[in-house]
């Protein structure tokens, strides 16, 4: 067994006339939506490059040290990318139609390209989340309703979808949710030429998409994969049933697709975790029994939290340390009681640290829990100890 990079290593001298499109080759398609291609002349209307001349104008213009700051779950992005190119499979894949928007007034970060493999096929990529905060809090509001994003994806799907070559159209994260959206949401003369939609571990959609008939139209070309204890690809509805894969990581780790397991040009399959089945269950209930305004503040309570620490990214948060995690218990004890539960449910599965948030809160509520008269002992004791001693020395000068 081993990872995406160790089966380009096994495979990658293989074309796809010798070994057709697998679902490896689909994970390894969203990680090119990973890298930052701006300043490569890949944008929409620019140049059409091939996938090895794309990966040494990334290279020269980005520096070792540069790449080794980063530390985000998809930091090997542009490295998978490297091996990508210098392989038989996908050296000579046209790479264009290279769009990136992050507005974090809107709550928006989308991205895509588009792959033109030696198979004949446009492949469509849409990024998914990074460790951004502001992606993360879009995210969850997949919940309420239409995003940005996701109207962005179907437009850029029928902008680019045209001709008459098939289409594949995938993404990891928020970039499968975005994957399955645009392909039901599309031009019936693109949606009638995909043949396959991939989703890798990427957030469900609210009961009314999943029931309409444009994502009926296309249900049956959907893949959806996912960790065995996945977080992010739990969330919402998804009517699809899921290939559930073995991943080395723990807890939200797993939605980093380095750690899942593959043999030969397969997934390693694997059974959903009781934590994953639990967390799944106990927030899917409660959010069909709130209305939208509760739904809405949930969310604003959770990044609420997030965003007190005053970085960008969940990496920061979780270097910051300490002081972060007391920024952020600051901004517990702001929280409407309602949802607390639920927030920590998810602050459990999300952050190491989280632990010390639950009981920094729960230590302050049963302080404001506890009558005046028996609040501090230690001040009774102190009481009780001076009136000792002040009666004792009026003894002694009555002596």
């Amino acid at each position: 067994m081993g990872n995406i990079m160790d089966y380009l290593k096994w495979r990658g001298d293989l074309t796809f006339s010798q070994d057709a499109f697998n679902e490896v080759d689909n994970l390894l398609l969203s990680y090119v939506a990973y890298v930052n291609l701006e300043g490569l002349s890949v944008g929409a209307g620019e140049e059409q490059v091939t996938l090895e001349e794309l990966s040494r104008r990334f290279f020269v213009l980005h520096s070792e040290e540069e790449l080794a700051a980063d530390k985000s779950f998809t930091r090997l992005a542009p490295y998978i990318v490297k091996m990508m190119a210098q392989s038989n499979r996908y050296r000579t894949s046209i790479i264009s139609n290279y769009v990136n928007m992050v507005n974090p007034q809107l709550e928006l970060q989308f991205s895509a390209v588009q792959l033109d493999l030696m198979d004949g096929s446009k492949n469509f990529c849409f990024r998914g989340t990074d460790d951004n905060i502001v992606a993360w809090k879009e995210d969850f509001n997949l919940g309420l309703g239409e995003v940005p994003a996701q109207k962005l994806a179907s437009e850029y799907l029928n902008r680019f979808g045209v001709g008459t070559s098939p289409i594949r159209v995938s993404g990891h994260s928020k970039g499968g949710n975005l994957a399955v959206y645009a392909a039901a949401a599309c031009k019936i003369e693109v949606q009638e030429r995909i043949t396959d939609v991939y989703s890798n571990d990427g957030p469900g959609f609210v009961h009314e998409f999943v029931t309409s008939d444009s994502y009926k139209k296309i249900q049956n070309r959907i893949h959806r994969y996912i960790p065995d204890s996945s977080i992010i690809g739990m969330l919402l509805e998804n009517p699809v049933e899921p290939q559930v894969i073995k991943s080395t990581a723990k807890g939200i780790l797993q939605h980093d697709a380095m750690s899942w397991q593959i043999e030969g040009p397969h997934f390693v399959s694997a059974s959903l975790s009781e934590s994953a089945i639990s967390l799944h269950e106990t927030l899917h209930n409660w959010l069909e029994n709130i209305d939208e305004n509760a739904r809405t503040q949930f969310v604003d309570d959770l990044f609420s939290i997030l965003e007190s620490t005053g970085v960008d990214t969940l990496t920061q948060v979780q270097e910051g340390g300490l002081k972060n995690a007391a920024a952020m218990l600051r901004e517990l004890h702001q929280i409407v009681p309602g949802t607390w539960s639920e927030l920590e449910n998810l602050l459990k599965a999300v952050l190491p640290f989280s632990g010390f948030l639950i009981m920094g809160r729960q230590k302050t509520v049963d302080r404001q829990n506890i009558p005046r008269a028996v609040t501090s002992h230690r001040a009774v004791h102190i009481g009780n100890k001076n009136h000792n001693e002040n009666n004792v020395k009026q003894e002694e000068k009555r002596k």
